[in-house]
Protein backbone atom coordinates (compact mmCIF):
# COMPACT_ATOMS: atom_id res chain seq x y z
CA UNK A 1 0.00 0.00 0.00
CA UNK A 2 1.26 3.29 -0.33
CA UNK A 3 -0.65 7.40 -0.85
CA UNK A 4 -0.70 8.38 -4.67
CA UNK A 5 -1.55 11.44 -3.22
CA UNK A 6 -0.32 13.58 -1.38
CA UNK A 7 3.55 13.56 -1.98
CA UNK A 8 5.42 13.42 0.47
CA UNK A 9 7.25 16.43 1.94
CA UNK A 10 4.86 18.52 -0.06
CA UNK A 11 2.38 21.53 1.22
CA UNK A 12 -1.16 22.29 1.42
CA UNK A 13 -4.56 24.24 2.82
CA UNK A 14 -8.04 22.44 3.41
CA UNK A 15 -9.61 20.47 2.73
CA UNK A 16 -6.63 18.13 1.57
CA UNK A 17 -7.81 15.32 -0.85
CA UNK A 18 -5.52 11.86 0.08
CA UNK A 19 -5.59 9.27 -2.48
CA UNK A 20 -3.90 5.27 -1.94
CA UNK A 21 -3.35 2.27 -3.75
CA UNK A 22 -3.72 -0.90 -2.16
CA UNK A 23 -2.73 -4.21 -3.65
CA UNK A 24 -5.31 -5.78 -1.03
CA UNK A 25 -9.02 -5.00 -1.33
CA UNK A 26 -10.19 -4.41 2.41
CA UNK A 27 -13.90 -3.74 4.08
CA UNK A 28 -12.61 -0.45 4.45
CA UNK A 29 -9.59 2.24 5.33
CA UNK A 30 -8.93 4.08 8.34
CA UNK A 31 -6.58 7.58 8.19
CA UNK A 32 -4.96 8.43 11.30
CA UNK A 33 -3.82 11.34 11.31
CA UNK A 34 -1.01 12.56 13.80
CA UNK A 35 -1.11 9.68 15.87
CA UNK A 36 -0.43 6.34 15.84
CA UNK A 37 -2.50 3.51 14.00
CA UNK A 38 -4.23 0.36 15.89
CA UNK A 39 -2.42 -3.16 16.15
CA UNK A 40 -3.29 -5.52 14.20
CA UNK A 41 -6.93 -7.11 15.38
CA UNK A 42 -7.37 -4.37 17.55
CA UNK A 43 -10.77 -2.28 16.82
CA UNK A 44 -10.37 0.95 14.66
CA UNK A 45 -11.84 3.82 17.05
CA UNK A 46 -14.94 5.87 15.78
CA UNK A 47 -14.23 8.33 13.15
CA UNK A 48 -13.37 11.86 14.18
CA UNK A 49 -10.67 14.40 13.63
CA UNK A 50 -8.00 12.53 13.73
CA UNK A 51 -9.33 8.92 12.39
CA UNK A 52 -11.01 9.15 9.34
CA UNK A 53 -13.00 6.44 7.73
CA UNK A 54 -13.03 5.25 3.98
CA UNK A 55 -14.97 2.62 1.74
CA UNK A 56 -12.43 3.88 -0.73
CA UNK A 57 -8.92 3.91 -1.67
CA UNK A 58 -9.51 7.76 -0.61
CA UNK A 59 -10.59 10.31 2.04
CA UNK A 60 -10.91 14.18 2.61
CA UNK A 61 -8.61 15.83 5.24
CA UNK A 62 -10.86 19.03 6.18
CA UNK A 63 -9.65 20.28 9.63
CA UNK A 64 -7.32 19.36 12.56
CA UNK A 65 -7.71 18.90 16.22
CA UNK A 66 -6.00 21.16 18.67
CA UNK A 67 -3.12 24.19 17.70
CA UNK A 68 -2.46 22.04 14.31
CA UNK A 69 -6.73 23.73 14.04
CA UNK A 70 -4.76 27.27 13.57
CA UNK A 71 -1.20 27.08 12.51
CA UNK A 72 0.72 25.26 9.77
CA UNK A 73 2.59 22.40 11.08
CA UNK A 74 3.40 18.84 9.89
CA UNK A 75 1.63 16.27 10.20
CA UNK A 76 1.73 12.68 9.99
CA UNK A 77 -1.29 10.45 7.95
CA UNK A 78 -1.01 6.32 8.41
CA UNK A 79 -3.94 4.35 6.36
CA UNK A 80 -4.57 0.70 7.03
CA UNK A 81 -6.71 -1.48 5.77
CA UNK A 82 -9.84 -2.37 8.14
CA UNK A 83 -12.03 -5.93 7.68
CA UNK A 84 -15.66 -5.95 8.02
CA UNK A 85 -15.77 -6.46 12.07
CA UNK A 86 -13.90 -2.86 12.20
CA UNK A 87 -10.93 -3.82 13.06
CA UNK A 88 -7.34 -3.60 11.24
CA UNK A 89 -6.24 -6.42 9.15
CA UNK A 90 -2.47 -6.54 8.80
CA UNK A 91 0.61 -4.87 9.02
CA UNK A 92 -0.04 -3.08 5.92
CA UNK A 93 0.04 0.28 6.31
CA UNK A 94 0.77 3.33 3.81
CA UNK A 95 2.62 6.49 5.67
CA UNK A 96 2.85 9.91 4.26
CA UNK A 97 4.41 13.25 6.38
CA UNK A 98 2.87 16.39 4.39
CA UNK A 99 2.92 20.22 5.69
CA UNK A 100 -0.46 21.62 5.94
CA UNK A 101 -1.38 25.56 6.39
CA UNK A 102 -5.10 24.38 8.01
CA UNK A 103 -6.17 28.34 7.24
CA UNK A 104 -5.25 28.63 3.13
CA UNK A 105 -7.64 26.76 1.01
CA UNK A 106 -5.96 27.15 -2.45
CA UNK A 107 -2.06 26.52 -2.15
CA UNK A 108 -1.02 24.72 -4.85
CA UNK A 109 1.41 21.47 -4.09
CA UNK A 110 4.39 22.46 -3.64
CA UNK A 111 7.34 19.74 -2.55
CA UNK A 112 7.34 16.31 -2.72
Amino acid sequence: MRFVSPAGGSFHGLPLELRWTARREAVSYAVFVDRAPVRVGERIPEAGIDVLAATGPDARLVRLAGAAASETRDHHLVVVTVDGRGRRLGETAAVVDVRIDPIATDVPEVGG
